[in-house]
């Protein structure tokens, strides 16, 4: 059997959440995107061709509000790709394997999801980065390379980072380190965290201030 991949968009009168991010990149990151697509994208693996046809609007797409593609064109566009890492949990892939299993119980298929960014040419390589600093949560997700359609790739298993320094940070740091990180907190909240560790007498792990 082939590997297959289709990409699902949300029609132009439906897409809340595209422009929702829209929104909030612009005002978080100070830009100025006028235009940006969210597309989920399916890698399909133990597929047959009568089988996607019979999920394409069943399971991965609605007929009235989504676009069911087996191609998306990106030669020079601007774009970002991200998946889960290896090993965690991919709860819309795994939803789409229950649904493809009330179509067809006995299939033995295997689905891994990812979210594709589409902007405006308008975007510069240096907002881009910043884009990606944004919207990839280190801890559970990275960038996808859409060149590659396999399923092979196991979990990568390494030392959790200590995030050295991390009790050293005086007051004049606190929000910047916010903002550089993405955390989910502002500067009192962050100065509690520091506190809590120097009492400790260690650095906190990634994954500790990501779970905060």
């Amino acid at each position: 059997m082939k590997n297959y991949r289709i990409y699902v968009e949300k029609y132009a009168e439906f897409q809340v959440e595209a422009e929702s991010l829209r929104r909030e990149l612009n005002e978080n990151l100070s830009l100025d995107i006028r235009e940006l697509r969210v597309l989920n994208v399916y890698d399909l693996f133990g597929f047959t061709e009568e089988l996607i046809e019979r999920c394409r609007y069943a399971v991965f797409g609605e007929i009235v509000t989504d676009r069911v593609t087996d191609e998306c064109p990106l030669d020079g566009v601007k774009y970002l790709a991200v998946e889960y890492l290896p090993g965690q949990f991919d709860q819309r892939a795994s939803s789409a394997v229950d649904c493809v299993h009330l179509l067809e119980p006995s299939a033995d298929v295997r689905i891994r999801s990812s979210r594709l960014l589409i902007f405006d040419n308008g975007v510069t390589d240096e907002q881009l980065a910043a884009i990606k600093h944004y919207y990839i949560t280190a801890v559970e997700s990275r960038e996808k390379d859409l060149s590659l359609l396999a399923d092979s790739e196991q979990a990568e298993i390494r030392p959790v980072p200590v995030l050295e320094g991390f009790t050293d940070m005086q007051e004049s740091e606190l929000a910047e380190y916010c903002r550089a990180n993405s955390l989910a907190m502002n500067a009192d909240d962050l100065r509690e965290v520091v506190n809590y560790f120097r009492a400790e007498h260690r650095n906190p792990t990634q994954t500790e201030l990501r779970i905060l």
